[in-house]
């Protein structure tokens, strides 16, 4: 998979009885446009809970009883290489592909991947449900078209309706990569 986009609608809840959309730089990422994660990774998960409380004096299995199903969780890995001077215009390697700018944490345009990691940490903080898609001809061989939906409010491509849970980012000293794993869960969205 080459690359996926996240986007804050600033929606609080997904289909028509959403409400306003919050507006400002606290209150949606970057300005509502989609962010672009170039090479990453998607695992899927989902789980259900079961009563399986042993019974004490007993030694035998316990039975397990249905109790509720947890909502699935998608976690999405990148990585950003910090190869040379992330400054200079010419590092095309540290650039984000697929839009024309984001918005960085001073509020200016960048094209600078390092910049990203701002605005994935403001995810977790902003209150709007986030979208989770891939744009590419062959989205019918990965994960979000086979699990995702059109709804009313994005029509044009499969998606998965999110909040995202955690942002965990780390670097390593002396090769200068970032590693990020951001860790949403799924919330039921409008379907057409």
């Amino acid at each position: 998979m080459t690359t996926i986009f996240i986007k804050d609608t600033g929606y609080i809840k997904p289909g028509e009885e959403s409400g306003s959309q919050y507006s400002g730089a606290t209150n949606i990422v970057n300005g509502g446009d989609e962010l672009p994660l170039k090479g990453v990774s998607i695992r899927y998960q989902r789980g259900v809970s079961f009563d399986d409380t042993p019974q004490p004096g007993t030694f035998e299995d316990t039975r397990l009883n249905f109790v509720s199903i947890n909502n699935p969780v998608v976690v999405i890995s990148g990585r950003i290489y910090g190869k040379g001077d992330m400054s200079l215009t010419s590092n095309t390697i540290n650039q984000i592909s697929g839009v024309s700018s984001i918005t960085d944490q001073d509020g200016n345009a960048s094209k600078y991947e390092v910049d990203i990691l701002f605005l994935l940490d403001l995810l977790c903080k902003t209150r709007g449900y986030k979208e989770l898609y891939y744009k590419d001809g062959t989205e019918n061989e990965n994960i979000l078209y086979g699990i995702g939906e059109t709804d009313t409010y994005n029509p044009t491509y499969r998606h998965l309706h999110v909040r995202v849970k955690g942002i965990n980012i780390t670097q390593n000293a002396t090769n200068k990569m970032i590693n990020w794993h951001m860790t949403c869960q799924i919330e039921k969205g409008e379907s057409t």
